[in-house]
């Protein structure tokens, strides 16, 4: 594609460490942010979340991809927590058992295990501080970032329809479902929401 890129590893022990001194990011390079379910894992922690946010907003990035599970995980009352999270597993595991039927499938029992399982675990038995597991929706994390600065993209005609086309690849792939959610695109299967993708950048406002 003829893009030049450059990939400069930053590895930092805990978030509470990172800070934009550690991205070597050079004047009039274009800098895309892609976060992969990261900011619920920060969600315990407000302040950690929002100095995280602020160091991304210091980054000046001309993109932020937002990738988040779309179901709300987050309540303090365990018998919510443990029916929601009832009925999105097994939409989650439904669609494993159509897509990769073989239950010794590498591939499979080590996303089960490594993914699923500790999460599962992680989001039923533990409290406070303990529990990184707390997902909420699109709502929340739609007005998390325009209070932090940020207005919300759409995605593009192209990118929809190459979403589409890439499902229709699959086998069963009839079975999965991708519809708005306001600007965003949601991921689901046989009608349970799975995961939203979002596009965000730095809202500038203009001078009077």
């Amino acid at each position: 594609m003829a893009i030049p890129f450059s990939y400069c590893p930053v590895k930092i022990s805990y978030m509470e460490e990172i800070h934009e001194d550690l991205f070597n990011v050079k004047a009039g390079e274009f800098v895309v942010v892609y976060a992969p379910i990261v900011f619920r894992t920060l969600l315990y922690d407000p302040i950690l979340l929002g100095n995280t946010i602020n160091v991304i907003k210091n980054l000046k990035p001309h993109i932020l991809v937002n990738s988040e599970i779309e179901e709300q995980h987050n309540s303090p009352c365990f018998a919510s927590r443990f029916v929601e999270g009832l009925f999105y597993s097994s939409a989650y595991f439904d669609s494993l058992e159509v897509m990769l039927p073989d239950r010794n499938d590498l591939r499979r029992t080590k996303f089960e295990e490594a993914c699923c399982g500790k999460e599962i675990s992680n989001m039923l038995a533990c409290e406070g501080k303990y529990r990184r597991v707390r997902h909420v929706k699109m709502d929340m994390w739609r007005s998390f970032f325009r209070q932090s600065g940020f207005k919300e993209k759409s995605f593009s005609v192209h990118a929809w329809c190459q979403a589409r086309f890439l499902l229709k690849q699959y086998n069963h792939g009839e079975n999965f479902t991708i519809e708005p959610n306001g600007s965003a695109i949601t991921l689901g299967w046989k009608g349970t929401q799975l995961h939203t993708i979002s596009l965000w950048s730095i809202s500038r406002k203009r001078n009077r």
